[in-house]
């Protein structure tokens, strides 16, 4: 049991990213559904244009204001300055035709490089459109370009690069975003841990992930990926320990019931990864689960707990070989022999007949024992050690015979 062969969780951030589109959605018509009504910069005749188009877009007819911008292209070619691509763009948004939407506010920010709101609605567009890397590298130029810094849009261009699966990019943009702010947000540490995770940066993440416990300890979460990357790092009485938090924070679950009884097992602690499965399985385990935790108890040499599990489920499936061989077990290591000797015969148990032979040789009833043994010979598995029973028992009888008939 290795560290790269466990995954107990997923290294997913506790930010659900699905929010973010939701919010470069709300930015995006915002800042840029609205172009002035008049610009100093532009013609009257351009101005009149953009009017009547955005008048189109105000009143919901997007596709009307698209024809009309088109219509003044096609009649103006070398005259088409900026914010005729800015407010296309804002058209084909509205009618969720993003890769327009993108090539009309790269057109834009081509006349207008330093325009810091439409290089954001482009990162905007790139994202929406799902060419994440682009929106990457583009929310991190609008932050540079920005006169009055947000930070948020260096949490932005880490969303992009983590969807873009470009993770050391998404940490260069948070370590970024936390060096520029006094206060930062939890969630902007919870998505670099999520960078520390999918690099494999175990140490970092756990030097991280310890800071967050501290400020949220009842946060089940955290100790979720505490128990995740302890698990990665080999160190699994710590991942045990974070896991049984996170179930008292959170309560029972199956899976994470099964899960913890699978740690305390490769850590040899049977008696506990029975308990723990005994919750798991509920009230009526089935018989395949009670002789798991049978074994378990066996292995901590809790019979008095095994015995009971093992009847319990042999009421439920009598037939069950695997349960009445270690029902026999039990009762011999418990040196109970006459109970041992009283159990049904079992066809479909052979070892039950080998204990079953132990059990009288224990008790002196030699031909009893002779005949569980002859009944063990029959299985290849137990052959080997009826048949050397049975030989002792016949040098013991020969001694026995020469004793009472001694020569002269």
């Amino acid at each position: 049991m290795t560290g790269r062969h466990v995954t107990l969780f997923s290294p997913t951030p506790c930010t659900p990213l699905y929010r973010i589109a939701i919010t470069l959605a709300f930015c995006l018509v915002i800042q840029c559904g609205i172009v002035p009504a008049a610009n100093a910069k532009l013609t009257f005749r351009q101005n009149k244009h953009l009017y009547q188009a955005q008048k189109a877009l105000q009143v919901g007819d997007a596709q009307q204001c698209v024809t009309m911008i088109h219509s003044y292209m096609a009649e103006y070619p070398e005259d088409i300055p900026y914010p005729f691509f800015s407010l296309l763009g804002a058209c084909y948004h509205q009618m969720n035709d993003y890769p327009k939407a993108t090539q009309a506010f790269a057109k834009a920010l081509d006349l207008q490089p330093d325009d810091a709101q439409l290089s954001i609605n482009l990162a905007t567009c790139y994202y929406l459109n799902g060419h994440y890397i682009e929106a990457g590298h583009q929310f991190t130029l609008s932050y540079q370009l920005q006169p009055t810094k947000d930070p948020e849009l260096l949490y932005q261009s880490a969303i992009a690069f983590i969807q873009g699966k470009q993770y050391p990019e998404a940490k260069q943009s948070l370590t970024r975003l936390l060096d520029s702010v006094a206060a930062a947000k939890t969630t902007w540490y919870e998505l670099l841990l999520s960078c520390h995770i999918e690099l494999k940066e175990w140490r970092q993440g756990q030097q991280l992930l310890d800071r967050l416990v501290q400020q949220q300890p009842e946060h089940e979460p955290y100790w979720r990926l505490k128990a995740q990357i302890a698990l990665q790092q080999e160190q699994y009485v710590a991942a045990a320990s974070a896991l049984e938090v996170a179930l008292r924070l959170r309560g029972d679950t199956r899976d994470d019931l099964i899960q913890l009884a699978g740690l305390y097992r490769y850590l040899r602690a049977p008696l506990r990864a029975a308990d723990l499965l005994q919750r798991a399985y509920g009230a009526e385990p089935s018989a395949d689960q009670s002789l798991e935790i049978a074994r378990l108890y066996t292995q901590g040499c809790a019979y008095p707990q095994a015995l009971p599990e093992v009847e319990a489920a042999l009421r439920r499936a009598p037939q069950h070989a695997e349960l009445i061989s270690l029902k026999a077990q039990l009762l011999y290591d418990q040196g109970q022999y006459q109970q041992l000797l009283a159990l049904n015969d079992a066809a479909t148990a052979p070892r039950q007949h080998l204990l079953q032979g132990y059990a009288a040789w224990q008790l002196g009833q030699w031909d009893q024992a002779r005949r569980q043994f002859q009944k063990a010979l029959a299985n290849p598995q137990f052959r080997g050690q009826a048949r050397n029973a049975l030989d002792i028992l016949d040098l013991l009888a020969e001694a026995q015979h020469e004793s009472e008939n001694p020569t002269l």
